[in-house]
């Protein structure tokens, strides 16, 4: 036999409420921080893109204004993205740098003793030039 006792309480749910206010609002701080994070690793992701793009830009002018073969290319590439961050440039940079070197027409190891001087003096330039804003850019 089952007996029923009905009881009667008063329940306070501010404390309830409070927990879910600091919940919706921990919610609203992670979808923040979630779009932050996204909009960071896409904005990595376009300039990784851009810089690669360009870096391809610029050894298909030395193979097609220049003439230099695949092979010799592929070479150059290798030195370009070595010898670029060595001297405290990019690999972009270098290659630009090596256009001009093989524009002049040079070839073969002496291409690469040249890329490695030319990168010094650039250093050279930058490191001795930067203190007095000469290089950097207007606003």
């Amino acid at each position: 036999m089952a007996i029923f006792i009905p009881l009667v309480t008063k329940f306070d749910d501010r404390g309830l409420q409070g927990a879910q206010r600091a919940l919706a609002n921990f919610q609203n701080f992670a979808v923040d921080v979630g779009r932050v994070a996204a909009t960071a690793i896409t904005a990595v992701g376009v300039a990784s893109v851009r810089e690669a793009a360009q870096f391809e830009t610029s050894l298909s002018k030395i193979q097609g204004l220049v003439g230099v073969s695949t092979e010799e290319i592929i070479e150059l590439a290798n030195a370009a993205r070595e010898l670029g961050p060595a001297f405290g440039v990019s690999a972009n940079e270098a290659a630009d740098a090596l256009f001009f070197i093989t524009s002049a027409g040079l070839r073969g190891a002496g291409l690469q003793k040249s890329l490695r001087h030319l990168l010094r003096v650039l250093l050279l330039v930058w490191v001795t030039l930067r203190p007095l804003r000469i290089l950097q850019p207007q606003r």
